[in-house]
């Protein structure tokens, strides 16, 4: 049987931090595909998020914004204001 591999919170941001200066950019699908680190599910157990776990290791996210309560709120109203209903797909499909 596979000796199973333990990740510590600073194993995990060491192996973010390594690949990112490998690649030049990191994203959770690639990072997942790559058998030499740990899995993404990892990162996501260790930080409850892959921007967190991101954060951690001092790298960029690649959220594409981060939108405080208020922002999100005030896009809601204009959406509904001309569109007189919300979908979720509607409103994604709104640039």
């Amino acid at each position: 049987m596979a000796k199973r591999m333990i990740y510590t919170k600073e194993k995990v941001i060491k192996q973010l931090q390594n690949y990112y200066k490998r690649n030049g950019k990191i994203t959770r699908k690639s990072f997942d595909s790559d058998k030499t680190v740990c899995s993404a599910s990892v990162v996501l157990q260790r930080f409850g998020s892959w921007n967190k776990a991101l954060k951690m290791a001092g790298l960029e996210t690649t959220h594409r914004g981060i939108y405080s309560d208020e922002d999100l709120l005030e896009q809601l109203k204009t959406y509904y204001k001309k569109n007189s209903k919300i979908t979720v797909q509607g409103f994604a499909a709104d640039k």
